[in-house]
């Protein structure tokens, strides 16, 4: 059915309709569970758990999410599955990679199916109640398949810090510093993943081989610990048919791949090794077999319990006779978190010490990215204020402060309980409020009390330092909610979550963002103005915008099209930019993406610009920056035009005045060039800028876009400025 059909039914019509969908669900969910267990049991187990991940790699380096769209998600599943069944279970046939692709397949209808099967009891009782039904579908969904709040290099730079206040408590409680768990984890993947690639590059030297002879020879070399096959048997066996033999000899290859993807007693001691000088082989030993499962050990797991709580997420090493097998070494990176939370659950000391460092650490990390992200910019951390009114004290994590403009960052550490990300609706709602709702309100009580002030106000921070804000020279102010944990694109889609009963309608709520994904915008757009131009009309884009897409799609958004929508979609229906962002993804997955992206959406005119304005900083230079930006690349281009004619009159006149008008999110707001000689600006040429500004129809106080250029026009003789109505001969009498 087409999806206007659908929208075009009477609720009950469609109510109807979605039930019927979720009892087909329902039954293809029973056929599907069948159907793999019995193509699990006629496999060996350790043979499959070892081509799970290969069959995962081999798909992801082919430039797909795996092979028919398997991924890590559906690895994992399949992991769990074969550890719900008993040893004597299984038949002891070795699978071939086609074989485990093909179980791998049913994983993908599974989820499917159990998506679905919930609607079978679906009643309309009403917009609000069906958009909130969506929103926990959705939050199941982002629960089954996405993977990780961090990058890998982000773990060690931006995840060990939080947890290094619990080393004291895991040298108790296991032996070795929780500072040590991940580097000693990764250590492990490393030796897997290098062995893995290793046997792939084996694989490679006889797979396109043009001849019996020449590829069993080159078999023989890669795998010289096999007994030699030889060719007179292989044509015997195969015929001439050499696709045939080249399978068969793939499939001889993967009886090798269970030695790359295990962890021996010598493995885990080089790793230990690698995590630090204090870190003992026995605890690193423990340590692997505490994050380990047997056979059998997930048998009273509920199956539909596994797609939204696997256990695998904190438990990834399979115990396989002697050693340890790991499936998928990518698991230890999206799971770290979960890890040091199942390694603190059975002790309340460290448990407790976790959640503090989360908090303390949180806001320092935030911080420190600021920091460096903006350089020159006052961050004072730790913010403490009285409010006159009622003599009420409040608290604020992170004030920063450049050229008149204040960024307020509230940062929340905690973390959206197992029960909400499985789409309980009312403990999202709770969750939602003091991730998101109480960190808005904070935020926007401090902006009120330093925009309501009769005069400077004193904000007292950690270590002593004291914060004096001027409201007369604040220019603007931008909020933000820095979280450990999201939940995927509805942490940037505050309109859905109002729309579905979940956030108030009455709270000035301030983007939300994870601290990775902080991490990653700042070192990504690199610029301080397109850093704090993101961030300041992130929010208006999210309130305005219709649009699907998680927070680093809106960051390839912004750096392909800073924001502004310039696709050619009907009225009404949302801007799809979901997925938009998988090259910058699978690059920062990598590790190859380089420390800057500088937005496409400027163009070289307004560049020269903007580097003349970071270069200089003249005051008001952030202002004048964000109005330049705000700009789509066709009214860039105008600009240029409209410059270039302004001065070419000038030429003729001495002087020239415009005001033109372009459109930004929301609005259409004018902006003035001007174009003299050399020197003062008279004043009568302010004047006549501040008539023509008047004549062009009405306008708010808010700074708007002010050009000044001094003849002969030069990159360097080009200013910028952002000017109140009013002011204009202010602004242009300023020295840079």
């Amino acid at each position: 059915m087409v999806e206007h059909e659908f929208l075009a039914m009477r609720p009950q019509e469609r109510a109807e309709f979605i039930r019927a969908t979720g009892r087909r669900a329902e039954q293809e969910y029973q056929a599907l569970v069948a159907r793999l267990d019995e193509t699990l049991s006629g496999f060996e187990p350790f043979h499959v758990l070892s081509l799970v991940g290969l069959v995962v790699v081999v798909g992801a380096m082919s430039g797909s999410q795996g092979i028919k769209g398997i991924g890590q998600a559906h690895a994992e599943l399949l992991q769990a599955l074969i550890l719900r069944r008993d040893p004597a279970s299984f038949t002891g046939v070795i699978g071939t990679p086609q074989q485990v692709a093909e179980a791998l397949d049913l994983i993908g209808p599974l989820a499917d199916a159990l998506m679905m099967r919930g609607w079978a009891n679906y009643e309309y009782t009403g917009d609000e109640r069906a958009q909130a039904r969506a929103v926990t579908e959705t939050m199941r969904m982002h629960t089954w398949a996405i993977r990780g709040e961090f990058y890998g290099e982000q773990i060690l730079r931006i995840f060990l810090p939080i947890v290094r206040p619990l080393d004291p408590h895991f040298r108790s409680l296991h032996g070795l510093r929780a500072s040590a768990v991940y580097p000693l984890l990764r250590a492990l993947a490393r030796q897997c993943a290098d062995r893995l690639e290793a046997h792939l590059a084996r694989v490679r030297r006889f797979l396109f081989q043009p001849s019996f002879e020449a590829m069993a020879e080159a078999y023989n070399r890669a795998f010289p610990h096999t007994e030699p096959i030889d060719v007179g048997w292989a044509r015997e066996r195969f015929g001439e048919n050499l696709a045939a033999f080249k399978f068969g000899l793939v499939s001889h290859s993967d009886l090798f791949v269970a030695d790359a993807v295990s962890i021996s007693l010598d493995d885990v001691a080089a790793a230990a090794a690698q995590a630090g000088a204090d870190v003992t082989v026995e605890a690193a030993v423990a340590l692997v077999d505490k994050l380990a499962m047997s056979l059998g050990d997930l048998a009273d797991v509920p199956v539909d319990r596994l797609f939204l709580a696997n256990p695998v997420w904190s438990r990834p090493f399979v115990r396989a006779e002697g050693r340890w097998l790991l499936p998928m070494a990518s698991t230890l990176t999206s799971f770290a978190p979960e890890i040091i939370r199942y390694l603190s659950q059975d002790d309340s000391d460290a448990s407790k010490a976790l959640a503090e460092a989360r908090a303390s650490m949180l806001e320092q990390t935030a911080a420190d990215i600021l920091r460096v992200a903006l350089p020159g910019a006052g961050v004072w951390p730790g913010v403490a204020w009285t409010d006159p009114s009622d003599a009420r004290r409040y608290e604020n994590d992170v004030v920063l402060l450049l050229d008149g403009w204040l960024l307020l960052v509230e940062a929340k550490s905690g973390r959206f309980a197992e029960s909400a990300r499985r789409g309980g609706l009312e403990r999202l709602r709770a969750e939602l409020g003091k991730l998101v709702v109480d960190a808005s309100i904070q935020s926007a009580r401090l902006a009120a009390f330093i925009g309501d002030a009769a005069g400077p106000v004193t904000l007292q921070a950690k270590g002593g330092r004291r914060l004096h804000v001027d409201p007369a020279r604040i220019e603007g102010v931008i909020r933000l909610n820095v979280v450990l944990e999201g939940i995927g694109h509805l942490t940037a889609s505050a309109p859905t979550l109002r729309a579905a009963g979940l956030l108030p309608a009455d709270i000035s709520l301030a983007p939300t963002m994870t601290i990775g994904m902080l991490d990653v915008v700042a070192r990504c757009l690199a610029d301080p103005t397109a850093i704090l131009h993101y961030l300041s009309r992130r929010a208006i884009f999210e309130e305005r915008g219709d649009y699907l897409a998680d927070e680093l799609d809106l960051l390839a958004f912004y750096v392909a099209h800073g924001f502004s929508d310039t696709s050619d979609r009907p009225p009404g229906a949302p801007l799809m930019i979901y997925g938009i962002s998988n090259d910058l993804d699978v690059a920062l997955s990598a590790g190859t993406r380089a420390a800057s992206e500088q937005p496409k959406a400027v163009t070289p005119f307004v560049q020269r610009v903007l580097d003349a304005l970071t270069r200089k900083r003249p005051p008001g230079w952030i202002g004048a920056a964000l109005l330049l930006r705000d700009l789509s690349l066709e009214a860039q281009d105008e600009l240029d035009r409209n410059v270039r004619a302004v001065v070419a009159s000038a030429r003729t006149s001495g002087h020239a005045v415009a005001v033109h008008r372009h459109s930004t999110i929301g609005a259409s707001r004018p902006y003035v060039l001007v174009a003299t000689r050399p020197g003062d600006v008279p004043r009568a040429v302010a004047d006549e800028a501040e008539a023509r500004l008047r004549e062009h129809g009405p306008y708010s106080d808010e700074p708007l876009l002010l050009v000044h250029v001094t003849l002969p026009m030069r990159p360097a003789s080009i200013r910028a400025f952002a000017a109140r109505p009013g002011n204009l001969a202010g602004a242009l009498g300023r020295s840079d």
